[in-house]
């Protein structure tokens, strides 16, 4: 997949390589504090706390505001890049979180409705022709 964002860790600080943790690293590197990124992306600064501690999960919609605000793409700071490949549901859903796509939005773009990206991401069913015609340009990330 083409990964190209390098994060810097220094190596006094103790940080694991998570979502949390690459978002409050990202922070720190801008000077901002917990409230200010809070302020910026419109949540408060206890969720953005429980974001960077790994203690809860970010959406898509913070993601792409942390996205804008971090200058780091939704991939890295959710690390979607760790999502399994093996299947061809498994690369849907990595390319649909790797652009932050919800199923609903996703399923908008390619004229489906979000059963069948549910389906589609557990093999539950193959896509349609004209489905995997949509789908063909997202999994293009998998191409090396």
């Amino acid at each position: 997949m083409p990964y190209s964002f390098k994060l810097v860790v220094n190596p006094l600080i103790n940080e694991k390589d998570s979502s949390g943790g690459r978002i409050r690293r990202l922070r720190m590197d801008l000077n901002m504090t917990i409230k200010e990124l809070a302020q910026l992306i419109e949540i408060t600064p206890r969720s953005l706390n429980r974001i960077e501690l790994d203690q809860s999960m970010a959406s898509l919609s913070t993601l792409r505001k942390l996205s804008i605000v971090l200058k780091a793409p939704i991939w890295f700071l959710g690390c979607f890049e760790e999502f399994p490949e093996e299947t061809y549901g498994q690369r849907i859903r990595k390319a649909r979180f790797y652009y932050g796509y919800t199923k609903k939005e996703f399923a908008n773009l390619l004229g489906v409705d979000e059963k069948t990206i549910t389906n589609l991401e557990q093999n539950i069913h193959s896509p349609s022709p004209i489905t995997r015609k949509a789908i063909l340009p997202y999994l293009k990330i998998f191409k090396k």
